[in-house]
């Protein structure tokens, strides 16, 4: 009979550590619930880049009326090594379009002169035909030059009347 109790109050004990066992589990995973949320750290927002000399100088050139310009740059600043340039307008169907390009100095040259021409197309060309846009906004013009000095901007904005 001694035996029997023992039994009886082990099986007692067991039933009793489970019970507080469950409880333990509940009550921590009721914390974690409660506590404050982990939050994704946020991408570093990049400090804005200083704007260029008055000195460099940006024009929009017609090359055939309303298809292809000349974007000119005078006084691009000293030991530039790349020019990103990047032309947005919108068109006729209410679309965004442009154009984004970099440019490097030419082969045996460690930076660009103080002057940078290029040919730019309004619209889009394959296998020799292009389909041009039909242009309803200005120009926006944004232009990033990197050098030694670190890297400078520039953005205007160009009527379409005159291209």
């Amino acid at each position: 009979m001694i035996q029997k109790t023992h039994i009886q109050i082990a099986g007692v004990i067991a039933t009793v550590i489970f019970v507080a066992l469950i409880a333990f589990v509940l009550v921590q995973n009721m914390r974690r619930n409660d506590a404050t949320p982990v939050v994704a750290p946020q991408p570093e927002v990049p400090l804005a880049l200083p704007t260029v000399s008055p000195d460099v100088k940006v024009e929009l050139i017609s090359v055939q009326p309303k298809k292809e310009i000349q974007l000119k740059v005078s006084g691009v600043p000293s030991g530039t090594t790349t020019i990103e340039y990047e032309l947005t307008y919108s068109t006729a169907e209410q679309a965004s379009e442009g154009v984004f390009s970099s440019a490097r100095p030419s082969p045996g040259e460690s930076s660009f002169s103080p002057n940078f021409e290029r040919k730019i197309t309004l619209g889009t060309c394959s296998r020799n035909v292009c389909r041009y846009h039909e242009i309803t906004s200005d120009i926006v013009v944004r232009l990033r030059f990197e050098g030694g000095y670190g890297a400078q901007i520039y953005e205007g904005e160009f009527p379409t009347d005159d291209l």
